[in-house]
């Protein structure tokens, strides 16, 4: 979160992926201003049954979801892509289907 805060990028959804499935399950988080963003960390961290529910979540998945994030503007959005590209965070931008498909195959039992 603090990446795309300081290029005033914001999460707009999360999108987890199961193997084969086209539609991934996809969860709104919306444009959260700065204390926002605060209470949704503080309450996932503070509610042993919200993260309890996502650490469910996922496991289901195996870790694989993504992002939709929106920015102030295409240069700092990029910016902060490779920003998080850096920190080896970022499997990809804009994957296919075919591409997360192929990915979540190695995990699929």
């Amino acid at each position: 979160m603090e990446i795309l805060r300081k290029y005033d990028c914001h999460l707009e959804n999360i999108e987890y992926h199961f193997h084969g499935i086209r539609t991934p399950v996809s969860r709104t988080i919306g444009v959260l201003d700065k204390s926002e963003e605060d209470n949704f960390v503080e309450r996932i961290n503070s509610d042993k049954n919200v993260r309890e529910s996502l650490e469910t979540i996922y496991s289901t998945v195996n870790e694989v979801h993504s992002h939709w994030v929106s920015g102030p503007d295409q240069f700092f959005l990029n910016m902060a892509i490779k920003e998080l590209e850096n920190e080896g965070i970022v499997l990809g931008v804009n994957l296919s289907f075919d591409e997360i498909n192929e990915f979540t195959k190695q995990f699929k039992e």
